[in-house]
């Protein structure tokens, strides 16, 4: 069942310069889902518009078939978690403190967390094996340490359907694995469905089921990740001529040629 949908959207940042054309993606529930390209090719601009950030000129994004924009902020943010690529967290909260306001769509304006909140954040800390800086200050951490409390906050809203815009941008190869490790297990314990965008090709298999890749700011290419993993489409989504791909053990390796 289609749970996500993004209806030949167009939007750009100033008029007369789309930054996304016409694009349309479907997600289905239960699913991982990888949206991949080159910089600029409008992917944050796409999750951006499909998460409700950004209204699109035309076109429309649809959850469970109701127009997002349609639905209230508060529900739909009980459905729908967004990680964004660089989240600035300005004041010295502790991690813990960040998560909880992960809760914020569960309570009133003025409602204070309660200890199934508190269980609830630390948990989701827990998931993505930080625990241990729960009562740290996000000023005092790293960027790859700030990124996965991000992500924390987003699990404790408890969504079912998670965007993710290159969430392991700032992380070493350890914490990359572990994150779709985390992602696999989500689907498979509790049917969480992703969408997210990354340059991390060699992540998506075997484990995700679909890939979209964009190219100015186009669907260049859709299908499963064995499908779109190739040489050609890289080449051309990459507008690198030098790109090479290779299987083993149903786990792709890609790589840009250095030398000619």
């Amino acid at each position: 069942m289609t749970i996500l949908e993004a209806r030949n959207v167009e939007f750009g940042y100033c008029p007369g310069a789309a930054a996304v054309l016409s694009a349309s993606i479907a997600v289905e529930s239960g699913t991982l889902t990888a949206v991949i390209g080159s910089n600029g090719s409008g992917k944050s601009t796409l999750i951006r518009v499909v998460a409700g950030l950004l209204q699109p000129w035309s076109g429309g994004v649809f959850y469970r078939g109701r127009n997002l924009l349609d639905q209230k902020p508060q529900s739909l943010a009980r459905q729908l978690a967004y990680v964004p690529q660089n989240a600035s967290i300005a004041f010295p909260f502790t991690a813990l403190e960040v998560v909880l306001t992960g809760r914020a769509p569960y309570h009133s304006r003025f409602q204070l967390e309660n200890a199934e909140d508190q269980r609830i954040a630390m948990n989701a800390l827990d998931q993505v094996g930080i625990a241990h800086l729960a009562h740290r200050r996000v000023t005092e951490l790293s960027g790859g340490e700030r990124q996965m409390v991000t992500v924390a906050r987003a699990l404790a809203q408890q969504p079912e359907c998670l965007l993710l815009d290159e969430p392991s941008s700032s992380l070493d190869l350890k914490h990359r694995s572990a994150l779709i490790r985390l992602l696999l297990d989500l689907r498979e314990r509790k049917g969480l469905t992703v969408l997210m965008i990354t340059h991390d090709l060699m992540l998506l298999e075997p484990g995700f089921d679909h890939v979209f890749a964009l190219r100015c700011g186009r669907i260049a290419a859709s299908g499963p990740p064995q499908q779109v993993i190739t040489g050609d489409i890289l080449v051309e989504v990459y507008d690198d001529a030098f790109i090479r791909t290779s299987r083993v053990n149903r786990q792709v390796c890609v790589w840009s040629q250095v030398h000619r």
